[in-house]
């Protein structure tokens, strides 16, 4: 691990608490080492990087921190790329799709590669042909969830997108769905369904008074305004 990085990782790590890490643990179900760092914490660690000489870490960097299996490490992966955007270039993206392929990741960061860095992409028409595809017919749930987060920039606004969306929800509605019994795949239905009702409310309904049999109770959740559970 580059010097730089590993300064990071000892920031993130001194900032952790083992009773938070624990916690997390359990909420997250992840495979990926976690440091327990509060919100605050790890945004003033990220502040305090924006701040260094030379600047954030660079994309090679970025994608050494992402790999080193670290929860808050790969989420502050994504949070500088995201600021980095007025950069992002064909090698960004590349990364970033790598990055949604990775099937030992949390919920969190499969949807935070998702609907920050590949969900700009989608919506500005810069995603590669067929790399959606490749995500909805993922054999692991995470890469999938990925994939379905990166929809909702584009469905908050309209619902041009919307077969795209269907497509994905194939893997986890309806009888022998490859995900239908996974929570996690359930969630992130939910959370693109949410996120629909803002660009393309009557699309939503409509799916959902389809397919009640396979969700009951999803429609009057989602109009009530009630928290939907985005975990895994």
């Amino acid at each position: 691990m580059r010097g730089g990085i590993g300064e990071l990782l000892g920031d993130l790590r001194a900032a952790g608490s083992i009773a938070l890490a624990r916690k997390a643990r359990m909420r997250l179900r992840t495979p990926e080492k976690v440091f327990g760092v509060p919100p605050s914490s790890f945004k003033a660690v990220l502040a305090g990087w924006s701040r260094r000489e030379g600047g954030p870490p660079a994309r090679p960097e970025l994608a050494e921190l992402f790999g080193s299996g670290v929860f808050e490490a790969r989420l502050a992966a994504v949070e500088i790329s995201r600021r980095c955007r007025k950069d992002w270039d064909a090698g960004w993206t590349e990364l970033f799709l790598a990055w949604a392929k990775a099937s030992d990741v949390s919920w969190r960061v499969a949807d935070s590669v998702g609907a920050d860095l590949l969900g700009p992409l989608l919506a500005e028409g810069r995603l590669p042909a067929g790399s959606l595809e490749d995500l909805a017919a993922s054999p692991s749930v995470w890469p999938w969830r990925a994939g379905m987060a990166a929809l909702g920039p584009s469905l908050e606004r309209d619902g041009l997108v919307w077969p795209v969306f269907e497509s994905f929800a194939r893997s986890c509605v309806g009888e022998g769905s490859r995900f239908g019994r996974e929570r996690a795949a359930l969630n992130g239905l939910r959370s693109a369904l949410r996120r629909a009702r803002k660009g393309c409310p009557d699309l939503v309904r409509d799916y959902l008074v389809r397919h009640e049999p396979d969700l009951p109770g999803l429609l009057e959740t989602l109009e009530g305004g009630a928290d939907v559970d985005q975990g895994g």
